[in-house]
């Protein structure tokens, strides 16, 4: 009797170590690779500045003096619909360093977006700039406090025209032109903005450059 209940146990014994070895080589990757990031793709005409507004879009001039125009609808005529908008050497006053953001909804960010958009200078006479970055800090509107701050906005994803040329094929274009800026260093996807800067050093209604830009049909195309 005492032999059986020994062998017993030692069975019992046995098959509870078997149970926990198993559940010990149990295949758990999957709960390291994190859910897919839902698409956050949207498209933007401005049809207004208002209706943007109540979309999540934020509009900050941080330029140094700060002039008397902001971003504005129109100014040029639109590349699509209705809308566009529009921010000129106004944005400044006197000599001026031009720091005017056009800052995007929340979204998910991930290496591989695309933000396209199209944009026109109103002349080449006075050179324009315009950046293209990214929060990926936070989803939060902090350009600094002075126009040649960046605030969260910390990585660049494409600056067009940066050594204000005034002659083709360098200068900001007088035409309607599609531009393309991938989202890129990043580790993880991370919920913040993007943000158009129109940033003109030497601007203003007495400096050598900034005349005046157009932002129009924008979209944020999230990667496949």
């Amino acid at each position: 009797m005492r032999m059986r209940k020994s062998t017993l146990s030692g069975f019992l014994l046995s098959g509870f170590l078997s149970i926990a070895v198993l559940q010990s080589c149990k295949n758990d990757s999957y709960l390291l690779v994190p859910p897919p990031v839902p698409d956050q793709s949207f498209t933007e005409e401005f049809d207004t500045l208002q209706n943007a507004y109540n979309r999540g879009w934020r509009f900050v001039n941080h330029s140094e003096p700060i002039g008397t125009q902001d971003w504005v609808n129109g100014g040029i005529g639109p590349y699509s619909g209705i809308g566009h908008i529009f921010s000129s050497f106004d944005a400044g006053s006197g000599l001026a360093t031009i720091s005017n953001w056009a800052i995007s909804p929340p979204v998910i960010l991930q290496n591989g977006d695309k933000i396209i958009f199209y944009t026109i200078t109103a002349g080449t006479a006075f050179p324009d700039r315009l950046q293209v970055r990214i929060n990926n800090i936070n989803d939060g509107l902090n350009v600094g406090t002075h126009a040649d701050e960046v605030g969260d906005f910390t990585i660049p994803l494409l600056d067009i025209n940066p050594y204000y040329s005034d002659s083709p094929p360098y200068a900001f274009p007088d035409v309607w032109t599609r531009f393309e800026a991938t989202v890129v260093g990043l580790n993880n996807p991370a919920k913040g903005r993007f943000a158009f800067r129109y940033f003109v050093e030497d601007g203003g209604p007495s400096g050598s450059n900034s005349f005046g830009i157009a932002i129009d049909s924008v979209a944020y195309v999230s990667v496949k």
